[in-house]
């Protein structure tokens, strides 16, 4: 329960007495203040990321996606700018929305770029993923403060070399994110190859068929997680979906309330999980691997060369790239 309206309806209705706050007060410590003088745009949402949750499990001290400030409240405390500038920031994704905000907030005069047609970057992706529709919370947030701090953003904008000459400002903020990394693999470059992005993000169609996800990351498993389907809705077909980690274990990253629940929903819906596993080559309509610990599918044939045992997966439609990220 991290949202007034929800909290009211819940008391409006009867179902409880009080409702009582934790991690949407470490995400913004006014949120009573603010839901109380209906303010309700200007709380920083929790989104339920678990991050919290992580650094107490690790022994670590206490931290916040969303609010940067969680501990540290006297060593960040926003102050005015000695001598005010003209600040450029390059991306408006997470960071660069709330490196905008920031230093307008202190007094510089700020201009945010963006070259696609919407704010948020990554976010917009992740939120694609089954349970995770709340990070769309953060960007609506943070566009709102922004542009509440008077920024001028500027959407559709890319930044040159002859933009900056221009514009002349005092300093350059980059914050340009990452973008996937394509694996040195034979038939990669094959149309029926894609990044798991572009399937998130709508840029190609689904197949009504066989999906093999390289890499058992999270935007793998989320990926999986997206398009597993278990044939009970009439809109789309059944999906088969496997997944291949080199890695002796998958979605390691994630906290483990989150993994659980994850994994939980990828077998349910009878995703195949292949670990220690590498792909070295893929076909038209197959994939090759080599050091499969898994018990074959009746459909996979396994050959020996070069002293490897080989397996081949053979009715793979379509091929998922989600092999890690690049800094850009």
């Amino acid at each position: 329960i991290n949202d007034p309206l929800v909290s009211e309806d819940i008391l409006e209705r009867g179902d409880a007495d009080m409702v009582v706050l934790g991690r949407p007060l470490l995400a913004d410590p006014e949120w009573s203040n603010k839901a109380r003088d209906g303010r309700l745009e200007d709380i920083t949402p929790c989104i339920s990321c678990t991050k919290c949750l992580n650094r107490i499990m690790s022994i670590k001290p206490l931290a916040c996606l969303v609010n940067p400030r969680l501990g540290r409240e006297r060593e960040m405390t926003l102050v005015p700018a000695a001598e005010p500038k003209r600040v450029l920031v390059v991306g408006g994704g997470p960071a660069g929305l709330e490196a905008a905000r920031v230093a307008a907030l202190r007094g510089h005069e700020v201009t945010l770029c963006e070259r696609d047609s919407k704010l948020g970057g990554e976010f917009n992706l992740a939120a694609v993923a089954p349970t995770k529709q709340e990070l769309c919370k953060v960007i609506k947030y943070q566009i709102i403060q922004a542009e509440k701090a008077k920024v001028d953003i500027r959407l559709g904008c890319e930044v040159t070399e002859q933009m900056i000459d221009e514009m002349k400002p005092d300093a350059v903020i980059v914050a340009t994110g990452c973008g996937p990394v394509t694996p040195d693999i034979p038939g990669v470059e094959a149309d029926h190859v894609v990044f798991a992005q572009d399937v998130l993000a709508s840029k190609v169609g689904v197949p009504n068929g066989h999906s093999l996800i390289i890499g058992g990351g999270g935007i793998g498993l989320e990926t999986a997680d997206l398009l597993a389907n278990t044939g009970d809705n009439p809109l789309v077909g059944r999906f088969g979906v496997t997944v291949v980690e080199m890695l002796q274990d998958v979605g390691m990253e994630f906290a483990a309330e989150v993994r659980t629940l994850l994994m939980g929903r990828l077998r349910d819906k009878g995703a195949q999980i292949l670990t220690s596993t590498r792909v070295v080559e893929i076909l038209p309509d197959a994939v090759r691997l080599v050091n499969t610990v898994q018990e074959l599918q009746p459909d996979w044939t396994m050959v020996t060369r070069d002293g490897e045992e080989e397996t081949t997966i053979r009715g793979v439609d379509r091929v998922i790239l989600a092999a890690g990220l690049r800094s850009v």
